[in-house]
Parts: structure tokens; C-alpha cells; sequence
């Protein structure tokens, strides 16, 4: 943990940059599992596992995988994803601990989806 309450994305000096994620590089079994979460959720229309660099300046950059949804419906800020990234993160935490504290459980903006597309491995969609 970097010793901040606040989210890595609303951090000073913290920036993520998404990189190609070929299939091999995402465990099937967590892709699966994935999947099958999702599909309990009726608020997903997608999933995405995408590798990441996370640059905190004055540090060296760390490559990780990231765990992100799409929503049915729009998001355009934070706060249109509240409610629904407070009812499944919780349950992702409870149901697949290890997924979660590995990948994490985000929520993408309308804006940010072609990039996740583009640079992501799709793991759901309805």
C-alpha cells in the first residue's frame, strides 16, 4: 500500500497507462471466474482484464494487471458508477478474495472503453 487513502488514479504524481494484453497473458482460470461473476451481474454489458503500468513519480514503473467493467448504463463520471462499483466490488471481495486483491474492480468511463478494447482482453459481454 503507498501510505494514501485516496485512489491511485486521484493521486498526485500517479499515472496508468494501458498495454497490449495478449490472451496468455491473463490466467484462464481467472478469465473464467470472471466471467461467471459477471454474468450474475445484470448491470455488466462487458469485462476487460488489460495489463497496466502504474508510474508513481519517483518510482520505478510496475507492470500489473487491472480488472474493469462496462456498465449498460452510461457513465460519464465517477459518481454515475457509485452505486453499482458499491454492490459489486464487495461481493468480487467476498466471492474471489485472491481476483481482487491481484486485479481489482473498476468501473470505465463511457470514454475510456475503445482504449480497454483496443488494449484489454475482453473476459464477458452480453
Amino acid at each position: 500500500m503507498n501510505g494514501s487513502s485516496l485512489p491511485p488514479q486521484l493521486q498526485p504524481g500517479f499515472r496508468q497507462r494501458l498495454l497490449p494484453t495478449p490472451a496468455g497473458s491473463v490466467p484462464a482460470e481467472y478469465a473464467e471466474t470472471l466471467r461467471a461473476f459477471c454474468a450474475t451481474v445484470p448491470e455488466i454489458e462487458a469485462a476487460y482484464v488489460c495489463a497496466v503500468e502504474n508510474v508513481y513519480d519517483g518510482a520505478e514503473p510496475a507492470q500489473a494487471l487491472s480488472f474493469s467493467v462496462q456498465l449498460t448504463s452510461p457513465v460519464d463520471t465517477a459518481a454515475d458508477s457509485h452505486t453499482v462499483l458499491g454492490a459489486i466490488a464487495p461481493r468480487l471481495a467476498k466471492s474471489h478474495p485472491e481476483l481482487m486483491r491481484e486485479l481489482g474492480c473498476g468501473v470505465l468511463a463511457d470514454r475510456g472503453v475503445p482504449a480497454w478494447r483496443q488494449h484489454g482482453l475482453r473476459v464477458f459481454t452480453r
